[in-house]
């Protein structure tokens, strides 16, 4: 079995052709038994020209070992023939959730699908229908429940911005990936805990959340049901929306009718997705110029993509590293998913659907406009310094990962990031940073 894929990019990256692709998926349709196959990359070399166009293939091959083995055994094709309908459905549904690295390929290729025929800018300005927010939120809901992921990123973002903040009485924090806000509800919680036992009053906390204009529904859902939650702990709150159209210039401008008071004390929290609508390095390095300039007293950014910039050398931005580090990220993510979920083909299907593939989606679109930048180098060379996670902080990433029924997942760190790992390859990391 194998995925063939052929890309011819220029060096601007706005345009670029599919030129073939090929998939032959006969071997994983007919009697084998898939989860005997090894999964393996093959990378084939990167070669330019002198008019800086790019031509790169990638092969994702499924390796099988012993292929005699795999053949259907006669005793095998009799025992095929006498089983129900229902059950050869089943048992087809499931050998196709054993081939994580197959489907983040395809996964990726309709991404690309999508992004040459320019359906994802069709996709980007089409308003998100009350049944799609609906499942969005039930798999997000879903995903948080099976999986350590979401509850490691919001604690260790959470525990950070409580110990920088403590104490103060006047929060305010800019979140530029606010999503439907699920991670606010703990740390509004922990606020609320912290003043009652120290006999103090209730902070009065501020959010002020950046989101694209297309995001209305969900910035309606995230005020109220933020609202609600904290007047119900007695919390002094607020918070406010501001929009922009993905675009840099647009974003840049959108942060001047930000309100920031000298009364309180400010923080930030940043994803990956941020730099997706401020594109290359060049708006990056403005965005982070800003941060500069308005002064939290912490930065936190929380990475959950896994697209860390491969450049082809000096600094030259290369689609199809990026383009390969997504597929072994989302093959990872994926692994992972099927290991959680045990068996539930229906929770896979829909956490897939609603949640994996519009990241994909993004990804592939982030990486071809140049979007997937060096964030790390960015932080440092505009002087923002790494803070130290605290001894709790580590203690109790760890409680909460060993929590999980699932083994194989453990916590790391490197860089003075924290890391959550699946067998020792990282699906989220944390990282805190001060100017």
């Amino acid at each position: 079995m194998a995925l063939s894929l052929c890309l011819q990019v220029k060096d601007d990256y706005p345009s670029f052709a599919l030129q073939s692709f090929f998939i032959d998926t006969n071997a994983a349709r007919g009697g084998l038994d898939i989860p005997a196959m090894e999964d393996m990359f093959e990378v084939l070399q990167l070669q330019e020209n002198q008019e800086g166009v790019a031509k790169f293939s990638l092969n994702i091959a499924l390796s099988i070992r012993r292929i005699q083995r795999l053949a259907p055994r006669p005793t095998d094709i009799g025992a095929a023939q006498s089983t129900p309908p229902q059950q050869s459905q089943q048992q087809q549904q499931q050998q196709q959730l054993e081939k994580p690295l197959l489907r983040s390929a395809l996964h990726f290729k309709e991404a690309l699908q999508s992004l040459l025929s320019g359906s994802t800018a069709t996709a980007a300005t089409t308003t998100t229908s009350s049944s799609d927010t609906i499942q969005k939120i039930r798999a997000y809901k879903s995903f948080s429940e099976v999986s350590p992921i979401t509850t490691f990123a919001n604690f260790t973002a959470n525990q950070a911005l409580l110990e920088t903040l403590d104490s103060a009485m006047f929060l305010h924090i800019i979140d530029f990936d606010i999503g439907f806000g699920c991670h606010w509800p703990s740390f509004i919680q922990e606020l609320a805990s912290k003043s009652s036992s120290r006999g103090l009053h209730s902070p009065n906390l501020r959010i002020t959340a950046v989101v694209p204009d297309d995001s209305s529904l969900e910035a309606n859902l995230v005020k109220d049901n933020l609202h609600q939650f904290a007047h119900d702990l007695g919390i002094h709150f607020q918070i406010d929306f501001v929009f922009f159209r993905s675009s840099p210039f647009n974003l840049l401008h959108s942060l001047s009718s930000l309100r920031i008071l000298n009364s309180e004390i400010l923080a930030v929290n940043l994803s990956p997705a941020i730099f997706r609508h401020l594109g290359p390095s060049a708006s990056a390095a403005d965005f982070l110029r800003f941060l500069r300039r308005i002064a939290p007293r912490i930065t936190v950014f929380v990475d959950s993509d896994g697209w860390r910039d491969a450049s082809a050398g000096g600094g030259v931005h290369s689609f199809r590293r990026n383009f390969v580090n997504g597929v072994q990220f989302y093959s990872v993510l994926l692994e992972s998913l099927d290991a959680v979920c045990n068996g539930n083909l229906d929770l896979v299907r829909r956490i897939e659907r609603y949640l994996i593939q519009p990241r994909i989606l993004a990804a592939v679109a982030a990486a071809a406009g140049g979007c997937v930048v060096p964030w790390r180098d960015l932080f440092s060379g505009l002087g923002m310094t790494p803070v130290a996670f605290s001894q709790f902080t580590d203690t109790h990433a760890e409680w909460l990962v060993r929590r999980t029924q699932v083994r194989n997942f453990h916590v790391a760190k490197r860089q003075g990031e924290m890391l959550l790992c699946w067998h020792g390859r990282v699906l989220v990391s944390t990282s805190v940073w001060r100017c």
